[in-house]
């Protein structure tokens, strides 16, 4: 049984993190982020569910077998220095519809672009 893995505040890999989300679910209602790939993110036959408007950041090349918008949006950004590297986010349902279709909440809750530690504000971003 996949163990999902929630961060309802985002969260992130520094410079020699490893996460290893293989045969599980990553949740996201905030923003990830693995700037420059400092970090080694890995999804074999995992999912990524979405719980809200999210900032993704992989900083590496990762696969999802499954991956449940459920009404969300997702940015996907890539923050490599090297201006010329690219991050590859490859999609995949299993045999399933995809729908990608907005919930309400999606409509007007813009993206968080990441949590203040201070006073446990969202601070979002008008132009991700």
């Amino acid at each position: 049984m996949a163990v999902p893995s929630l961060w309802s505040k985002g969260g992130g890999l520094g410079e020699g993190g490893e996460l290893d989300l293989s045969n599980s679910t990553l949740e996201l209602s905030g923003p990830f982020y693995n700037h420059n790939g400092m970090g080694t993110l890995t999804t074999s036959a995992s999912t990524l569910s979405l719980k809200s408007n999210v900032k993704f950041e992989p900083g590496n090349d990762v696969t999802f077998s499954t991956y449940e918008p459920n009404g969300w949006g997702m940015v996907l950004h890539n923050d490599m220095d090297n201006s010329s590297a690219t991050t590859h986010l490859t999609l995949g349902t299993n045999g399933v519809d995809l729908i990608l279709q907005p919930n309400t909440d999606a409509l007007t809750s813009g993206f968080v672009n990441y949590y203040s530690s201070e006073n446990n504000e969202n601070l979002p971003s008008s132009s991700i």
